[in-house]
């Protein structure tokens, strides 16, 4: 059997395989050996101690529940320093981490709150705008939990708002999502165009986010990794997302991140 960890961002025991979502936390500490070949240092758990003074991954998740639950420790924990900057990300994090509680990727076993944690680490890479941040920290809230932009709004403040409700989609729940998939591509993408730098930045940390877990599952499955989407056809998806590209090319062309997602999608969906 795998290995089990506990992740303490995702607040879950996650598989071995899971743990290259580490290099994208701000948790992470460093690695043991390297990237390449070392295991990650977790700011809050020790992932390679085996001395037995440590908690089991299981027990050490029940530990952190009754802690939440009982002492009012958050979903996701504390990282930023006092009196240094990224407390409105940390914030962020803590609310998505709520608000995403318990769900997961779309056909994958990875907590939901790795591709926000992501999405927010690529925007920060991105811009200094802590708002900014927290808008891809929250890019997924209201369209896909019980919240709602005024709900953000109340506690992050109009910009964050106004960027989350650029990122969200009207998901027609009156239509079943393989039959609005098109034309919910097609209005994002014709808002895309109007937006600000700013919407296009978080909406490029998504895609980027989105292209690297395809990249690993691709690798994987192969083309069996459609079969998790509403959409099953791969040309939309490249379709989709080199439209989202060439959208966000004036501004972050010259970005690694704009280019890794240009790699990732040639990479992806060289047959398409």
């Amino acid at each position: 059997m795998e290995n089990e960890y506990y992740c303490r961002a995702a607040n879950s025991v996650i598989p071995a395989h899971s743990l290259r979502k580490c290099r994208f936390c701000p948790l992470l500490g460093g690695y043991t050996q390297g990237e390449q070949s070392g295991q990650p240092i977790c700011c809050y758990y020790d992932f390679h101690a085996g001395d037995g003074n440590f908690y089991t991954p299981h027990a050490e998740k029940e530990r952190i529940d009754a802690l939440i639950e009982q002492c009012g420790v958050p979903e996701f924990p504390h990282f930023i320093r006092p009196g240094e900057p990224g407390k409105l990300v940390e914030k962020a994090l803590q609310y998505a981490a709520v608000a995403h509680k318990g769900a997961k990727r779309k056909g994958s076993d990875l907590p939901y709150i790795f591709h926000p944690i992501e999405a927010a680490m690529i925007a920060w890479g991105l811009t200094d705008d802590e708002e900014v941040v927290a808008g891809a920290a929250l890019h997924d809230v209201v369209e896909d939990t019980v919240y709602t932009v005024d709900d953000i709004r109340a506690v992050f403040g109009d910009k964050v708002a106004a960027l989350v409700a650029s990122e969200s989609e009207d998901k027609r729940r009156d239509i079943a999502p393989e039959h609005s998939w098109q034309t919910r591509k097609e209005e994002a993408l014709e808002q895309l165009k109007h937006a600000s730098r700013n919407v296009k930045l978080i909406s490029l940390s998504d895609k980027l986010s989105n292209m690297r877990d395809m990249k690993f599952d691709f690798d994987e499955i192969k083309d069996e990794l459609w079969e998790r989407f509403n959409q099953r056809d791969p040309a939309a998806h490249a379709w989709y997302y080199r439209s989202v590209r060439d959208i966000c090319k004036a501004d972050f062309k010259e970005t690694p991140a704009w280019q890794e997602y240009a790699r990732l999608i040639d990479e992806v969906f060289e047959k398409y």
